[in-house]
């Protein structure tokens, strides 16, 4: 059981790294103007100043709902999700450690 949840929880870090990766290409290549004021971000250039105002414009606030794009909304939503499942899947392996189950 232990082993699984680790398992799911790499899958849920990888698939947001994935919808971050997404997310800011389709800013790249659909909202340039959106995109230069992120910092030009990237896979490779991902400065904490860079993932400090993606967080701020997509995570955390409804700013990117002014671009009107549908798919961004979507990933979005998607990326807001995967970490209450990764926390909750986090509580749940340290809940069976301390109880002993594992």
């Amino acid at each position: 059981m232990f082993l699984y949840v680790w398992l799911v929880m790499l899958v849920v870090v990888a698939t947001y790294m994935t919808l971050v990766t997404l997310i800011n290409r389709r800013i790249r290549f659909k909202h340039v103007a959106t995109w230069e004021a992120q910092g030009r971000p990237t896979f490779w250039n991902n400065s904490a100043a860079n993932a400090v105002r993606f967080l701020s414009f997509f995570i955390f606030s409804a700013r990117y709902r002014a671009l009107s794009d549908l798919a961004i909304d979507y990933l979005v939503l998607s990326a807001r999700t995967l970490p209450v499942i990764g926390l909750s899947l986090f509580a749940l392996t340290a809940t069976l450690i301390l109880t002993g189950a594992v």
